[in-house]
């Protein structure tokens, strides 16, 4: 397997007894589908053979700004921007494409719905401009419907054992709906940005480590 081998960077000469080697073990060095910058020591070949252990040095901010102030014995270094590619476990690419099959037809479905929603808030107060007029009852009854309040919960209270059930059966009922309208809102484009800010960190962190790295990529056994 490429992600458990061990890679030979040589610089080469024209005389090849001054050519200079450094090794990279993958799996400890890079990251599947993700690009790094390392910064490897350079040893003669000899050397190099006698010091397979030596592991490469890992770029940071400080460690790039200061790659050109080797003085002294310091060994020369190699500096390498390196993207190691790898494909999905076959169970994490089956996902991946029932996922982007679901969104893409729910983007189709929502760009039509949304297209003949605005038409028609367009169109009901040209053809229909007496529907304005359906709001004045609304005033009374929604003035109804506070005063009976104090009433409706009077009965609940008291046939709360009998009314339990229904009330059970209800809340069932609406926290599915929940589900469900939640799911198809962050299957939406803005429900898919909004939810990629909070589950994009986590996802990324856990995609670091060694384990996140073996269950995701196919780079050989868990």
């Amino acid at each position: 397997v490429l992600f458990e081998s061990t890679v030979t960077f040589t610089l080469t000469y024209a005389n090849p007894a001054k050519n200079l080697t450094s090794k990279c073990t993958i799996h400890k060095t890079l990251r599947v589908n993700d690009t790094q910058w390392l910064i490897l020591n350079l040893d003669s070949k000899d050397k190099n053979n006698n010091n397979n252990n030596k592991s490469p040095i890992q770029s940071s901010a400080s460690r790039i700004s200061n790659s050109n102030s080797f003085v002294g014995d310091e060994p020369p270094t190699l500096r390498l921007k390196l993207r190691l590619e790898g494909p999905y476990r076959p169970e994490i690419a089956a996902i991946i494409n029932l996922a982007n099959s679901w969104f893409t037809a729910v983007d189709v479905v929502s760009d039509t719905t949304a297209g003949t929603a605005t038409g028609l808030a367009r169109e009901i107060p040209k053809n229909f401009p007496s529907a304005k007029l359906l709001l004045v009852p609304a005033v009374p009854l929604a003035t109804l419907a506070v005063a009976a309040l104090p009433i409706v919960g009077g009965l609940l209270i008291v046939g709360l054992p009998f009314f339990l059930p229904i009330i059970l059966i209800v809340l069932a009922a609406a926290l599915g709906l929940g589900a469900i309208g939640s799911t198809v809102y962050f299957s939406t484009r803005d429900g898919r940005t909004n939810i990629q800010h909070v589950a994009e960190p986590t996802y990324q962190t856990f995609l670091m480590t060694k384990t996140g790295q073996r269950i995701v990529y196919d780079v050989g056994p868990r």
